[in-house]
């Protein structure tokens, strides 16, 4: 009987194709978001710049390696099935990673991730006013995936010894961990995006007319809503042929590790244009609300999103 499944060589090979693609998106992004990000204040020296940016500075390069290494990591197995004919195992034995190539592409899509993670948990975080209840199920989801990543990466090298553990508690494991890390952003990028939405509520309540000091507010609200939605639909998709076990598999995580980094830089660009129109902003005149403000030493413009600096405790949600 013909084999009817995806065959596995054309979906490696396919991947790569497609991550080249979101790669040369992703290079844009990175460009423009570090255009963005060194000229939040034009009258700084470029020194002074880069330090008080050094974190959010960090993340992207840090995103952008992972990235890199990724896409290399692909190419030497397309080298390395194709070209110099290395055959590792099966088709379930490479999806799995039973060799250290396969098992470090994995790693990078894992890493990615989890970096992501907590810049998001960062910013909830802080819009939310560092409050610790309201960010203590992301974290503990985040460290959920963790673990799963941990046991992933300990089950591949057991393999590569051929012991008595069965590679196929690989799938399980993965599955709670991409369950946990779509939990984790639904969650986090709702309670940010409710935050702020109150703080806008808030300001129709007080006046009869909505303050135009707000729409950078609402700007911002649909710039988080777009790139978590971005994320999470990609991280969906890549979790149903993960549980289905398709070869599609390749595909939707070349697609993964790349839009991660987009997003992420999407919001960068996006808040840092928004910042440039008006860097701060008044919460019925007493309280105010900064955007971008790298000169503000209170301000810690790490991961550069609408965060509140003194909001009473009375008015936190």
């Amino acid at each position: 009987m013909p084999e009817t499944r995806f065959p596995r060589a054309a979906a490696v090979l396919i991947a790569l194709f497609i991550e080249c693609i979101f790669y040369g998106i992703y290079l844009v992004t990175v460009v423009t978001a570090l255009r963005r990000v060194l000229r939040c204040s034009t009258d700084r020296p470029w020194k002074s710049q880069v330090k008080s940016q050094r974190w959010t500075l960090t993340v992207l390069f840090l995103m952008f390696a992972v990235s890199t290494l990724n896409i290399v990591l692909g190419l030497v197995r397309i080298l390395q099935g194709l070209v110099y004919n290395i055959r590792v195992g099966d088709a379930a034995d490479e999806q799995l990673g039973r060799n250290w190539l396969n098992m470090v592409k994995g790693l990078t899509l894992c890493s990615q991730i989890l970096i992501a993670d907590v810049v998001l948990i960062y910013r909830c975080w802080i819009i939310h006013g560092k409050s610790r209840r309201v960010v203590l199920f992301p974290i503990l989801m985040w460290w959920g995936a963790l673990a799963c990543v941990i046991v992933s990466m300990y089950l591949q090298v057991a393999s590569f010894s051929k012991s008595a553990i069965d590679i196929s508690a690989l799938v399980p494991v993965s599955t709670f961990a991409w369950l946990t890390t779509l939990a984790l952003n639904v969650y986090a990028n709702t309670m940010i995006v409710f935050r702020i939405r109150r703080v806008v509520n808030r300001d129709d309540l007080a006046t009869e007319k909505r303050s135009p000091l707000f729409r950078p507010l609402e700007n911002i609200m649909r710039i988080i809503i777009e790139s978590g939605l971005l994320y999470s639909i990609t991280c969906t998709i890549f979790f149903i042929t993960l549980a289905a076990g398709s070869n599609a598999l390749f595909l939707t995580a070349a697609m993964e590790v790349q839009v991660v980094g987009i997003a992420f830089n999407l919001i960068l660009i996006r808040a840092r244009n928004s910042a440039r129109m008006d860097t701060t902003l008044h919460d019925s005149g007493k309280h105010r609300l900064v955007i971008c403000a790298p000169e503000d030493a209170k301000v810690d413009d790490a991961m550069n999103i609408v965060a509140p600096r003194e909001i009473p405790s009375r008015h936190s949600c």
